[in-house]
């Protein structure tokens, strides 16, 4: 499930934590600190220490693909990441924002306001998260049921005109469904938006083409 947090910075989560970290510890696969995201800026990722967790993966994922995406390590944080991140706590925690905070001459400052903040840009904020939670909703491990290629074709899953030198994005995913990669690592793999497999996985699992390891 998802759990919301609405709570001042620094304090807040460092009260939250002393109250809950045993549980945040067990239960959280990835969790997202939403700062800075009312005004039209870049879309903006703060990475964990290690920039290796699952939240990481997915937000990347999703956020490489916006025209104006900027990427920050760990060294350029500044909001609560700073405390789900501590070296005791290291939960798997990154920050996402459109400007990131400092980047911009209204932070901090009585400029930071509703003319600011706009519909326009808190629905870009909305947008990316949305996309981030579908990427990890659709995300898992599928393995091939056939030891060969099976016949697309006849299942209606290969198109009737090829063009020379090109293969269908369906022929390509179940080359890399071995059962070890998730469908983020073959969406990135083939540089093609998770989002666009969601068809392409369903009508697989429909013909029992390919089936989710455990």
């Amino acid at each position: 499930n998802y759990r919301f947090i609405f709570m001042p910075e620094t304090i807040g989560s460092i009260i939250y934590l002393s109250r809950h970290f045993k549980e945040l510890k067990k239960r959280v696969k990835a969790g997202f600190v939403l700062t800075c995201v009312g005004d039209e800026g870049a879309s903006s990722l703060i990475h964990s220490p290690n920039a290796d967790t699952l939240a990481d993966k997915a937000a990347l994922h999703i956020l490489k693909f916006k025209s104006d995406f900027k990427e920050f390590s760990f060294l350029n944080r500044g909001s609560d990441e700073r405390q789900f991140c501590a070296p005791l706590i290291n939960l798997p925690v990154v920050t996402l924002c459109n400007t990131r905070f400092g980047d911009f001459k209204e932070y901090h400052t009585s400029l930071d306001d509703l003319s600011f903040v706009t519909p326009k840009g808190l629905f870009k904020g909305l947008s990316n998260i949305f996309e981030i939670i579908k990427a990890l909703e659709m995300n898992a491990v599928y393995k091939s049921s056939t030891f060969c290629e099976p016949n697309l074709g006849k299942r209606g899953l290969y198109p009737t005109l090829n063009v020379k030198g090109e293969k269908p994005l369906i022929a390509d995913f179940l080359a890399f469904c071995d059962g070890k990669r998730d469908l983020i690592d073959i969406a990135n793999i083939l540089n093609q938006p998770v989002l666009k497999f969601k068809e392409i996985v369903t009508n697989l699992l429909k013909h029992k083409l390919i089936k989710e390891a455990k």
